[in-house]
């Protein structure tokens, strides 16, 4: 029969601190001397509010780092909280920011017929010409 577990002021207050540390629940239940499933079973509370406490603590050092001129903790906490983003868009262009002449140079010189056959072959799509 299984050991009927009652936890006491003690052990709650210890859960309760080891969580606010975000120890993991496998290093607190055997600390604690308990199952994984009773300690979710018998401190979920106390597992819940000290992750909270641990996040809140975090976020709180973080806050501190951004309003102090930290960049890198300013640039986080946008990303995280603002939905901001790290964008790397390139575009390409031709000469004087005209659009890319495409002709390969092995298409110079063929007629279009022979341009058409040569697609064709390789089941490309052939682009309307300009006559």
């Amino acid at each position: 029969m299984a050991q009927r577990i009652t936890p006491t002021a003690e052990q709650r207050d210890l859960v309760l601190q080891l969580a606010s540390i975000a120890t993991t629940h496998d290093d607190i239940s055997m600390i604690v001397g308990v199952s994984k499933a009773s300690l979710h079973k018998h401190y979920k509370h106390e597992l819940s509010v000290g992750l909270a406490k641990a996040n809140a603590t975090i976020r709180g050092e973080l806050f501190k780092q951004a309003k102090s001129g930290n960049m890198t903790a300013i640039c986080f906490w946008l990303k995280c909280k603002d939905g901001w983003r790290e964008v790397n868009r390139q575009e390409i262009t031709g000469k004087d920011g005209e659009p890319i002449d495409i002709k390969p140079s092995v298409l110079r010189g063929m007629t279009t017929n022979e341009i058409v056959e040569a697609l064709s072959k390789r089941n490309l799509p052939v682009p309307p010409f300009e006559k």
